[in-house]
Parts: structure tokens; sequence; C-alpha cells
């Protein structure tokens, strides 16, 4: 038996970010007065990938560059509600994207709210659009509507600042036995 409702649940966030998310930077650009970017979701990308990483190994760290913006998709915590008894899983599972943002290479600006303000819209707008059904062989997934966004202070490095924005998603997820 495979259990794979995790790799389904980042797929289909991978699939909606990759189709939406950049022409949703671009619509919002000039709402929030900021200059759109790209972000590549492909699995060579450089300021996008599938793990998690701490905010104090971002500018160590050669998985991703993160200017003007990168952003980590991964899974967190899952918990099975043990009903029924008859499927290999049934429950809950939290989707997680952690945007590092760092306005512009060591030089902030006065607004540092309206480029994060921008990005937490674009990605809860792309969260929003997914089907609320999603079922590949024995797993499904659903999306809870439990969706989150916080954002983390102003944090220093060696030439300027950075924030994080995090959005946290809930699935609920069933596996059917094999």
């Amino acid at each position: 038996m495979s259990l794979t409702y995790r790799k389904l649940t980042r797929d289909t966030i991978m699939a909606a970010l990759a189709a939406n998310f950049n022409a949703k930077i671009s619509e919002l650009a000039g709402v929030y007065g900021v200059p759109a970017f790209a972000v590549d979701f492909s699995s060579s990308s450089r300021n996008f990938a599938q793990t998690y990483i701490d905010e104090s190994n971002i500018e160590t760290s050669n998985l991703i560059d993160f200017y003007p913006v990168a952003g980590c998709l991964y899974t967190d915590e899952a918990m099975d509600t043990g009903e029924p008894r008859n499927v290999a899983f049934t429950g809950n599972l939290t989707a997680c994207i952690d945007w590092f943002v760092r306005p512009r290479d060591g030089i902030e600006s006065q607004d540092t709210e309206s480029l994060i303000d921008m990005l937490e819209d674009a990605t809860l707008s792309v969260l929003l659009g997914i089907s609320p059904h999603t079922v590949v062989g024995q797993t499904g997934i659903w999306r809870a509507r439990k969706t989150t966004a916080s954002r983390e202070r102003q944090m220093p490095l060696g030439d300027g600042y950075f924030s994080k924005v995090k959005v946290r998603d809930v699935f609920a997820a069933t596996v059917a036995t094999l």
C-alpha cells in the first residue's frame, strides 16, 4: 500500500501555482504599486523549492536564491482520524508555503508591506482557486478551507533585511485500502 496523499497535495498546489501565480502577481502589481516579478516553479528553479528550510539557514543555503522573492512548499502535520475503519488513512494534512522576501538587495524602502501584501494576496487567490476535490487512484484530497497567513518581522542579514510570509492550508485526505 502506498500513502501518497502528501505528494498529491504538493503536486496539486504546484500545478495551481505554476498555472496562476505569476499572472496574479502581474495583475496585482499596479494595485499595490510595486514592480511585478516572476517565480520559476519548474523542477530546476532557483527561487522555489519543495523543501522545508529554516530562515536562519536561508542566507547560507545553496537551495534557493531569494532576491526579491523565494518560496518553499512542504507538508507538515498529518493526523489520521481513524474513521471510517475500512480505509488506510483519513484525516487532515497541513500544506505550507513559506515566502522569503528581500525588497531590494541590501536597500529597504519605507514601504516593505505592499510587496508582502501582494505576495499574500496572490498566494491566497491561487489556493482558493484549487479544485475542491482531487482524486488520483486510491487517494483523494479536499481543501478544508482552513487557510492561515502570518508574517514575521523584518530580520537582519549581512547586507540588509528580509521578511517571511507563512501560508498554511489544511487539506482533508483519504487513502482507500488497497
